[in-house]
């Protein structure tokens, strides 16, 4: 139980999926919304709306089973009809920075320039089987399912012709503003653990100096963004000492061969420098001994 108030240096503009832009929209999107695949905290691909999904057609075609017990905010059930409005809705709203995973989806050109009414690489195979087809063969699409703009949301007629927007996540959305943004616990979310707070409260649009200062005074419980002093200053406070906590940053880097050389043009080859390359090296090597290299080539 309990609130937590959390300091943002940026504004708050969208809280929907497929619409945000920055990290601290993400942080309060990621609370109210889920996505249909997630990582685990080595950076493996684990379910959470999805329960399991399959490839198909030479990596063409994925096919994603829902899990039944999930369920919006308001108690209505996840179904495979109510995943494709989201996605069709979340990539009307990112037309101006389409996410890969929506650009990788047949039909998403014509659905956008208005000659199809529908995305014909979505097909709602069941209540709880969706199929997405590709335009060409992607073996790692369900990585690209965990962006949080692909996060599934319900949109229904709200007041004064503004639509309401609902989540499966653990938080609903009470109150929003470019400076401010309010999540209570959602009484009915669909998994045994509810959230462990009663309320999130995000403060955005915060210069840096007040950061710190709410910080130090405990008005704050969470703060990013930190200019180095300050930062270096509280943690030699032995009061933030203790309570101080480490997180990684998950980020993906690609290594490109070049397809115009021998070397690189040469598949058998290709494949054998992604098995003998030592990935922890590199990650090592970038970005230093701190950095987790979470997964291989």
């Amino acid at each position: 139980g309990g609130n937590l108030v959390v300091a943002l240096s940026n504004p708050i503009a969208s809280i929907e999926p497929g619409d945000y832009e920055t990290t601290e929209e993400h942080e309060v999107v990621a609370n109210v919304f889920e996505t249909l695949v997630t990582t685990d905290p080595q950076g493996g691909l684990i379910p959470l709306l999805a329960e399991s999904w399959s490839l198909e057609d030479g990596g063409r075609t994925f096919r994603l089973r829902l899990r039944k017990q999930a369920a919006f905010s308001d108690g209505v059930p996840l179904t495979a009809p109510s995943v494709k409005r989201s996605f069709e809705r979340s990539i009307r709203l990112s037309r101006q920075a389409t996410p890969a995973a929506f650009a990788a989806i047949a039909g998403v050109d014509e659905f956008l320039d208005g000659r199809a009414d529908s995305v014909a690489g979505i097909t709602v195979l069941s209540d709880s089987e969706v199929e997405i087809r590709l335009h060409d063969a992607l073996p790692v699409y369900p990585a690209f399912l965990t962006d949080g703009r692909t996060s599934i949301a319900a949109a229904t007629p709200g007041d004064g012709g503004k639509e309401a927007i609902r989540g499966t996540g653990p938080f609903v959305v009470t109150s929003h503003a470019a400076d401010r943004a309010v999540l209570d616990k959602n009484p009915t979310y669909w998994k045994d653990a509810p959230a462990r707070l009663d309320r999130i409260e995000f403060r955005a649009s915060l210069p840096a100096a007040a950061i710190a200062a709410g910080l130090k005074s405990g008005e704050y419980d969470v703060a990013r963004d930190l200019l180095p002093q300050d930062r270096e200053a509280i943690l030699r406070d032995p009061r933030f000492r203790s309570g101080l906590v480490e997180t990684p940053k998950k980020n993906s880097y690609f290594a490109v061969f070049h397809g115009g050389s021998a070397a690189g043009s040469n598949r058998a080859l290709r494949h054998a420098l992604a098995g003998v390359l030592r990935i922890q090296d590199l990650v090592w090597g970038a970005l230093g001994g701190r950095a987790i290299p979470a997964t291989g080539l």
